[in-house]
């Protein structure tokens, strides 16, 4: 079968002569199953009856072949004119999507739609009609070649012109698709820039509403618990003294110093409450940085790195950043109260390859 068509009839292959024993070579007219990929399928077994079933005898050989032969396949397209009878080149560009600015590399595509040629040709692509390449051709029966084209790119609008067999040696039956030209735009290579903003306390931040409740709380619990113990002081001074007639200087100081206790107390603790992390705890804070890529060409696959105190506490892959756009990453960090130093660094392994690095540090000091 061609492409899914049976071709042949009920043909066996077997039918080979004595000085060709054991090979059977055949011919078939295909052109009109012919597609842009092609197939041919070789059946071991075929319904050479007509009745519906492949069938066997009593030692297992199927009806048709029953083994399959070596076999070779040969697609042979022959000319019905002396159109092409002659070699007929043509040549096309194809540029990478994005064109970025430094060493690049586009690929030329030739073609030979006529007679087999063998012999060498020149192919030569210009830019600004300016000659970047220049080299022999040598076609064979496949009759495509693909080059790789390099070419030190600057930024802007260029105009590349590929032109095959230029010096003219060849008769081609077709010398009007010789030449290809297209624009290309060259981009400015990505550049990459990070800035450190004001570090956010994660506890405040998450925590607050609960903490101010909290505190407002104890303050209500504390302020009840005065009301209460005073005049019960008060009544019990009273009382004493109504009884004595007067009343000793020891349960004064004694009374006095139970209200002082009461009211610190209640200070110290409420004082607490509104500082988190009092004490020399540990701290839990967000780092905003922004990174922005101010080149035009985007910036895949790389990494920012957070450094506290000079040890990499956090790294964030990024796989896209588009040229002119920046975005903010918020990275967690643990930290002891006090004065610390941050650094950020973006694309630290030199995977993107960028127009300036100086401006790919920030680093900052923050009283946490």
């Amino acid at each position: 079968e061609f492409n899914g068509h049976s071709i042949g009839g009920n043909d066996v292959a077997n039918s080979g002569d004595d000085k060709t024993y054991g090979i059977d070579l055949k011919t078939f007219d295909v052109s009109r199953y012919i597609q842009a990929e092609n197939s041919v399928l070789f059946l071991r077994g075929k319904d050479i009856n007509g009745d519906g079933k492949i069938e066997e005898d009593d030692e297992g050989n199927r009806e048709g072949e029953h083994y399959l032969h070596p076999v070779l396949t040969v697609l042979i397209a022959r000319h019905k004119t002396t159109e092409k009878a002659m070699p007929d080149f043509s040549v096309e560009l194809v540029l990478p999507k994005n064109l970025t600015e430094g060493e690049s590399m586009f690929t030329a595509v030739v073609n030979n739609y006529g007679k087999l040629y063998e012999d060498d040709f020149v192919l030569k692509v210009y830019v600004d009609e300016s000659v970047i390449y220049s080299g022999v051709i040598h076609m064979d029966a496949s009759g495509i070649k693909k080059l790789d084209v390099p070419w030190s790119a600057t930024h802007g609008v260029h105009t590349i012109k590929a032109e095959i067999d230029a010096e003219g040696e060849v008769h081609e039956s077709n010398e009007d698709n010789n030449v290809f030209a297209l624009e290309g735009y060259v981009m400015r290579k990505p550049d990459l820039s990070v800035k450190i903003l004001t570090p956010v306390a994660k506890t405040l931040q998450m925590e607050g509403a609960s903490s101010t409740a909290s505190a407002t709380s104890v303050s209500v619990k504390s302020s009840i618990g005065i009301l209460v113990i005073i005049p019960w002081l008060m009544f019990s001074v009273k009382s004493w003294a109504m009884r004595r007639k007067r009343l000793p200087l020891g349960i004064l100081i004694f009374v006095i110093l139970c209200v002082a206790l009461i009211l610190c107390g209640c200070v110290d603790k409420q004082t607490k409450e509104e500082q988190p992390g009092a004490g020399g705890g540990m701290l839990s804070y967000l780092i905003p940085v922004e990174i922005e890529n101010k080149g035009e060409a985007a910036a895949l696959n790389f990494e920012l790195a957070l450094y506290v105190d000079g040890e990499k506490s956090v790294t964030k892959k990024i796989s896209e950043l588009e040229g002119g756009q920046s975005i903010i990453e918020k990275l967690p960090i643990v930290v002891a109260k006090g004065k610390h130093h941050i650094r950020a660094v973006v694309d630290e392994k030199e995977v993107v390859e960028e127009f300036r690095r100086d401006n790919n540090e920030d680093e900052i000091t923050f009283d946490f």
